[in-house]
């Protein structure tokens, strides 16, 4: 039973009219490795000979990309893709087309690997974990927990944007000889009069750090209220 293998960016149809019934033979194993702009997959074909096991398959990363893999996948199917930036999304997208979709842990998949890193060997690896029943998976959480998750993210990276332009201000004002301790608000510390003695270059990076803090705690203050708002209570550890 043979495939012709699908060449780049040419996506003719996964199913084989030869294959009719072959859900008696069990899943069909997919590897989905994702980039930005191309999806390379490759089908692991257990029931066949060494050298025609691998038929992989290349499409855009577009809804219209997508609009033509999804219909030549089905309930016979199981796809796995390691964690990137999408694979949450991408797995929702997959799971109402196949059988099950499971996302590989990244870490442990670099532990596991040989350090060859290509397209064609990554998405036949991931297929190859998949039949063979050794990928290292993670948990996929529902979508609620994952919208809390993004914010928390979201309001890390804005309390760290905070103290850069804390530290950026401080950084100015030991030049000038104020040593502020870390508690020290720069704001309140920074009256008209301490800062009509500095020199104007520096009086103009004070104010713009100022004003980037003021701005940045009300973004956090924002976020947090969002925070709460989606989870009233603490949110639980796994997601941070």
């Amino acid at each position: 039973m043979h495939r012709s293998v699908i060449t780049a960016m040419c996506l003719p149809a996964l199913h084989d009219p030869e294959c009719e019934g072959r859900e008696t033979l069990g899943p069909r194993y997919i590897g989905l490795d994702l980039h930005a702009r191309y999806i390379h997959g490759c089908e692991w074909k257990p029931e066949v000979a060494d050298g025609c096991k691998k038929q992989h398959f290349r499409s855009p990363n577009t809804p219209d990309g997508w609009a033509q893999l999804l219909p030549q996948l089905d309930r016979t199917c199981w796809v796995a893709l390691e964690v990137t930036g999408s694979a949450f999304e991408v797995h929702d997208m997959l799971s109402s087309h196949v059988d099950r979709v499971l996302l590989a842990n990244p870490v442990d998949l670099k532990r596991l690997g040989s350090g060859r890193h290509t397209d064609r060997v990554d998405a036949a690896r991931l297929a190859k974990m998949l039949a063979v029943g050794t990928l290292p998976t993670v948990w996929v959480p529902p979508q609620p927990m994952r919208e809390v998750r993004r914010l928390l993210y979201y309001r890390a990276r804005l309390a760290s944007n905070r103290r850069r332009a804390i530290n950026q201000a401080k950084v100015v004002l030991r030049r000038a000889g104020h040593l502020l301790s870390r508690n020290t608000d720069v704001r309140g510390w920074l009256t008209p009069e301490r800062l009509a003695t500095l020199p104007a270059s520096d009086r103009v990076i004070l104010l713009s750090t100022c004003r980037q803090i003021t701005a940045l705690e009300a973004e956090i203050e924002g976020i947090e209220g969002e925070i709460a708002r989606r989870w009233p209570t603490s949110p639980p550890s796994r997601f941070c």
